[in-house]
């Protein structure tokens, strides 16, 4: 499910060297590994929650209401 949140970028570190990697959410949400820019090593990723909690957030922002009544 594409979400609001995919196109928004998440920053963390290679568990190995520290390098900062950047990614898009909805990158990560396709990927189940990367490769680290700073020292080359396979990073498994796990991103199950990262998916769910982005189609929990966007079916959360599908229930708002889209117009408002004004009263005087």
């Amino acid at each position: 499910m594409k979400t609001l949140f995919d196109d928004k970028s998440i920053t963390f570190k290679c568990p190995k060297c520290g390098y900062e990697i950047t990614q898009t959410i909805g990158w990560l949400k396709d990927h189940d590994r990367i490769e680290c820019p700073g020292c080359g090593v396979g990073i498994k990723l796990d991103t199950r929650d990262l998916a769910r909690g982005t189609e929990e957030a966007q079916k959360s922002l599908d229930r708002f209401p889209k117009s408002i009544t004004i009263k005087l």
